[in-house]
């Protein structure tokens, strides 16, 4: 009985401690080529944790420090950043894809 006790004590805080490392994260999403702001791109971490950015291509985000954010805007190549490796902006290149 002690010992699950115990094991139950250590799931409680690991649980606790995993969802103390939350933080905010900002960004904004850019044009590679031209740096000019991406309004309505998709910062999509998971279920439930997910944005777009606004006129001005920013963006603010909880989530944990290790999560992956995947990036995407229309007509552009999806990214995928680690949340702490985020940095101050991300930028988008354009998808190339011939006209049919």
């Amino acid at each position: 009985m002690k010992h699950l006790s115990l094991l139950l004590l250590f799931l409680f805080s690991a649980r606790l401690a995993a969802h103390a490392q939350q933080a905010r994260f900002e960004g904004t999403v850019l044009d590679a080529k031209s740096r000019q702001p991406l309004p309505i791109a998709s910062v999509y971490v998971g279920p439930g944790v997910s944005t777009i950015t606004n006129a001005e291509g920013a963006f603010a985000l909880l989530c944990d420090s290790a999560d992956v954010m995947r990036i995407s805007y229309v007509g552009y190549k999806t990214v995928h950043v680690r949340a702490s490796q985020l940095g101050s902006g991300v930028a988008l290149q354009p998808q190339e894809t011939p006209l049919s």
